[in-house]
């Protein structure tokens, strides 16, 4: 048998596919980040496994992944969380691949799922200064207007510490980020180094950072 000789034969194998993702994902928790682990533990958990249940790795073909993304975008879920779902199971059927537990990738074999793309509507100056003037002198004023000010991403302005706003200079080092999985807080500097920077900021934004300084103090 060349496939014997040659060392690339697959051993009859009764390991389930939630139990190989299982392993992997824990495998995996050693170097990738704390949030997209619990990403994959969630999809693993609420969608893999209800409806995989005990269909054995060896087992799992093409047509069975097809299925299986016609039956989650039924339920109302975007192709986009879909894509997530398959990414992470083409990871994983590729692992079994290489470690020879099975004899190709059926991911290899679908077709491309092509999202369709969302429109996004921003809002314009005169709707950001009503929202802004709606929040005065409540909890979202601050991060309301760093957010729509500076342009910050949610965790950049949930990561804000008064060590990182130099009041003299009028600038703000944008250097961490705030995150939560499950219950767990998670702080961590930004993915690029793009992300890393310092922005200018107003004076209205300065005087109101020393007034929500000061609340904290007293």
């Amino acid at each position: 048998n060349k496939k014997m000789e040659a060392g690339t034969t697959v051993v009859p194998s009764k390991t389930t596919l939630i139990e190989y993702t299982r392993e992997w994902i824990e495998y995996k928790a050693l170097t990738l980040a704390q949030t997209t682990i619990y990403g994959y533990r969630n999809i693993l958990k609420n969608h893999i496994t209800p409806y995989f249940k005990r269909k054995c790795i060896q087992d799992v073909t093409t047509k069975d992944i097809q299925d299986y993304i016609t039956a989650k975008a039924s339920t109302g879920i975007s192709l986009q969380s879909v894509k997530k779902h398959v990414a992470l199971l083409y990871s994983v059927f590729q692992n079994a691949y290489r470690s020879r537990i099975i004899n190709e990738n059926p991911i290899d074999r679908l077709e491309h799922i092509k999202a369709p793309s969302s429109k996004v509507e921003c809002m314009n100056a005169l709707e950001i200064a009503d929202l802004c003037s709606s929040l005065i002198g409540t909890q979202l004023e601050v991060p309301v207007k760093l957010a729509a000010y500076l342009g910050l991403r949610r965790g950049e302005v949930l990561g804000l510490k008064w060590e990182h706003v130099d009041f003299d200079n009028a600038i703000i080092h944008i250097c961490n980020t705030r995150t939560e999985a499950g219950n767990t807080i998670i702080e961590k500097q930004p993915k690029t180094e793009r992300s890393l920077r310092q922005l200018q900021i107003t004076p209205e934004l300065v005087d109101l950072l020393k007034r929500q300084q000061q609340k904290q103090i007293t």
